[in-house]
């Protein structure tokens, strides 16, 4: 439904127009308090979806603004839906599900940074560590540069302090919230 009215906001004439190659788009939608990283690409007249190694065949037959007949693996299936920018609220008989578009929201992340402790914003992988233990570092600088959903996050100091401690290296896989660095206060760095 983002898609679709994505494609909605352009004249006729330039719907599905783009400068660069044709290739799948990548959106990073939140349910609760999960993330998923989705990518669709469009195959003819349907969308190929794939969420978490989860390929889905899907084909949106119509939507009037309010209902959405879409044919799902082969199977019609009608879905009540609001959508309200970033927000989609979709019902179905067996189900109501609450999604978040997140794909250009800020990444929250840098949970407890002013305490000095650095933890993941989401799950992904280190790429880059730009400090050592026992470093002086100020707030605001880069400590650690993190890839997720192929797009690179920085992560900065929240306070100025001494790396007290270094929870990971690069290449290391990191889970949603897990510590990552912890900075000691300039004042308790001793």
């Amino acid at each position: 439904m983002f898609y679709l009215a994505s494609a909605k906001t352009h004249p006729a004439q330039r719907t599905g127009w783009g400068n660069s190659a044709t290739g799948p788009s990548h959106y990073r939608l939140g349910h609760g308090e999960h993330t998923f990283a989705v990518e669709l690409s469009p195959n003819a007249e349907r969308l190929d979806v794939l969420v978490a190694e989860t390929l889905i065949s899907l084909h949106v037959l119509d939507t009037d603004g309010r209902r959405a007949n879409v044919e799902v693996e082969g199977v019609r299936r009608r879905y009540a839906y609001h959508l309200d920018a970033d927000v989609l609220w979709l019902h179905s008989n067996s189900s109501n599900l609450h999604v978040l578009d997140l794909t250009h929201a800020l990444v929250k992340g840098q949970i407890n940074v002013h305490s000095g402790t650095l933890k993941a914003p989401m799950d992904g992988a280190i790429v880059d560590v730009l400090v050592s233990e026992g470093a002086t570092v100020s707030r605001g600088q880069l400590l650690l540069v993190l890839e997720a959903m192929k797009m690179e996050h920085p992560l900065k100091a929240g306070i100025d302090g001494v790396i007290r401690r270094l929870h990971v290296i690069q290449g290391d896989q990191v889970k949603n919230r897990q510590v990552l660095l912890e900075v000691a206060p300039l004042d308790v760095a001793g």
